[in-house]
């Protein structure tokens, strides 16, 4: 006599096909956790961190720190893999040639975009090389690259590298103009920054304002204008109070505004 066979059940056998489909796609895939923080081990929030594929540049996950600076990326690869951090105001880096078959528990150091962080040249050869990498990849960084790019305050980097980081802003106002329109603005200037930024008071309220790399300033009195970032009257916030007209753009994928000639009304010297 044979013993009697037994079926499971079809929600049984649903089950464990369930279970294997899930345990199939879960194969491969891993992250990389870890916390971004600046030169005094601050927390910074709000990076945000991309993890691509090393042999094509292709995007496999990507995130923002939290309000305590940490982060996961999940992501399925084999081979290496590179992380990206940084923004304009926390300069880019990148680490590289990462397992892409294991987990990975970082820390970033970031250095903030302000004259006081003076690069060596050895940090200055990475974050170089990371942002020449935005710029071959705008498929990748290009709202990244136009931020950054416009923001960069070039006195911190050494001397070797002014050539790089002058076309890196080329790019970017390139990439500003192609995506906006154009925009006649006047009002007050209400606070002016040291990368170059405004905020100006207008009829429809206040709108911070962004200098391309080329931007002109000048009075409309004698009609001579010279480059804003060679101005003592920027570098100084000088013209806070100052009544201007600003020739602008709008870019409509960030909704930012950008300067491309700044005038005054009244006599005043640049």
């Amino acid at each position: 006599m044979h013993p009697r066979l037994r079926v499971a059940p079809c929600s049984a056998v649903a089950a464990i096909v369930l279970l294997v489909s899930f345990s199939a796609s879960g194969q491969g895939k891993h992250r990389i956790h870890g916390k971004v923080v600046n030169r005094d081990n601050g927390s910074l929030a709000n990076i945000p961190v991309v993890v691509e594929r090393a042999s094509d540049n292709a995007i496999l996950g990507k995130t923002r720190t939290g309000s305590n600076g940490e982060y996961t990326v999940e992501f399925a690869a084999k081979g290496t893999i590179n992380a990206v951090y940084g923004n304009a105001i926390y300069l880019p880096e990148t680490i590289r040639n990462l397992s892409g078959e294991t987990d990975h528990e970082l820390t970033k150091v970031l250095l903030r975009n302000e004259p006081a962080a003076r690069l060596t040249p050895e940090q200055g050869v990475e974050i170089v090389a990371t942002l020449e990498h935005m710029r071959n990849n705008p498929g990748n960084f290009e709202s990244d690259l136009l931020e950054i790019g416009l923001t960069l305050n070039e006195s911190i980097f050494p001397a070797s590298f002014q050539s790089q980081i002058s076309q890196i802003k080329v790019t970017a106002t390139e990439i500003a103009k192609r995506g906006s329109s154009s925009r006649n603005l006047s009002g007050t200037i209400l606070r002016q920054e040291i990368d170059g930024r405004f905020t100006m008071l207008t009829t429809s309220g206040p709108i911070e304002v962004r200098l391309f790399n080329d931007a002109l300033c000048g009075n409309k009195v004698d009609g001579i204008l010279k480059r804003c970032d060679s101005s003592l009257a920027w570098r100084s916030g000088n013209l806070v109070g100052q009544r201007v007209e600003v020739d602008a753009f709008l870019h409509s994928g960030s909704g930012l505004v950008y300067a491309d000639r700044v005038k005054v009304p009244m006599q005043y010297s640049f």
